[in-house]
C-alpha cells in the first residue's frame, strides 16, 4: 500500500504475514530537467530515516555532477570524505543516459545518519533533453 506524504514522498507499508506489524519503507523521489550550467540544490529531509540509500538516474544528454552538502546554519557546506590519502569533496559524476546509480557505493560518507542533506547538481555543458531523478529509499526511525 502506498501513502503519499505532505512533502510528496511516498511511504510503502510492508506487513509480516500473519502479524499486524508494519516494517515500513519510505522513499522520496524528485525528477527535474536542467537546461543550463547553474547549480541546483534539492534539499533532502532525512530526519525520519535511520538508514537510507540515495539513487540517481540521469536521462539527460550530458553528464551531471552531484556534490553532497550539509545544511548548517542555513548555508550549504560541501561534505569532505577521506579518499585514502587526503580529504576530498564528496562528489560523483552521473553519466548521461545512465541506469540508476547507488550514490552510497561511491560516497561512503552516506553510510551514516543525516538529518538533512543538500545535493548540488550541475552540468558543465547545458543539457538539451531528459531529466535527472533523485530517489531516497530508507528505513524509518
Amino acid at each position: 500500500m502506498h501513502k503519499i506524504q505532505n512533502d510528496g514522498s511516498v511511504q510503502d507499508e510492508v506487513w509480516v504475514v500473519g502479524r499486524n506489524i508494519p516494517l515500513g519503507v519510505q522513499y522520496y523521489e524528485n525528477a527535474f530537467a536542467i537546461r543550463d550550467t547553474n547549480n541546483y540544490r534539492p534539499n533532502l529531509d532525512l530526519s525520519g530515516f535511520q538508514r537510507f540509500q540515495i539513487w540517481a538516474f540521469n536521462s539527460m544528454d550530458q553528464d551531471i555532477s552531484v556534490t553532497l552538502q550539509k545544511l548548517d546554519l542555513g548555508a550549504p557546506q560541501n561534505i569532505q570524505q577521506w579518499n585514502g590519502t587526503a580529504w576530498a569533496v564528496a562528489q560523483i559524476t552521473v553519466p548521461k543516459g545512465s541506469t540508476y546509480y547507488l550514490l552510497n557505493t561511491a560516497l561512503p560518507c552516506l553510510d551514516r545518519p543525516f538529518e538533512s542533506l543538500a545535493l548540488r547538481i550541475s552540468a558543465s555543458v547545458a543539457p538539451t533533453s531528459g531529466s535527472i531523478t533523485i530517489k531516497v529509499v530508507g528505513v524509518p526511525n
